[in-house]
């Protein structure tokens, strides 16, 4: 770990505790609405591009399922909860960024999210300004588990792979970090390796 000279941060998760709320509002929706949506179908979408949510909700609730209406509505709970009472960011992120800053190390958000809602959550959380960069799901072809947006933040900010590292909180990230031959090092929310 001696030779870093970039980390690549996940965001959902990760840094800000914005899984939690969403599934909170998934579930809240689906409740009032008598949607037959669980927990652990929720958690299976975790890490993962809206296209590639989109396809495991189709495949679950079927061709019927008013997903775009459910989204729109989980989306928009969600956030008018963070408009309102803010975003939490997880234990220990500050000190690490400050860590990093110290010791010159570059930093970059490589998130799923897109742009528009990514950098929102970043500026509500107060450390959008942190970063170098910021990587969403839309500046990429394709998403985790597939390593194209590490691979991007190692190519943006001119650092060969061997020397970065990826902190991720899913599955679906490790798989990315790993499929990018990045050192990754695992960080649980929700989902326990």
């Amino acid at each position: 770990m001696k030779n870093i000279k970039l980390a690549i941060f996940d965001m959902d998760g990760l840094m800000l505790d914005t899984e939690s709320l969403y599934i909170d509002a998934c579930l809240s929706i689906a409740n009032k609405n008598n949607y037959n949506i669980t927990k652990e179908l929720l958690i299976k979408t975790i890490g993962i591009t809206a296209a590639d949510e989109e396809n495991i909700l189709r495949n679950a609730l079927g061709a019927d399922f008013p997903l775009d209406t459910y989204r729109e509505n989980t989306i928009e709970s969600m956030f008018n909860r963070i408009e309102q009472e803010g975003i939490a960011v997880k234990e220990g992120l500050l000190e690490l960024l400050d860590f990093l800053e110290d010791n010159n190390i570059l930093k970059v958000v490589a998130t799923s999210r897109y742009r528009d809602k990514a950098e929102w959550l970043l500026e509500k959380a107060g450390i959008k300004d942190r970063f170098h960069k910021i990587i969403c799901g839309d500046d990429v072809k394709n998403g985790k588990p597939a390593p194209d947006i590490f691979l991007k933040a190692c190519k943006l900010m001119g650092v060969d792979k061997s020397e970065a590292v990826v902190l991720e909180d899913s599955i679906n990230g490790l798989k990315a970090a790993k499929a990018a031959e990045i050192k990754c090092i695992l960080i649980p929310d929700i989902i326990n390796p």
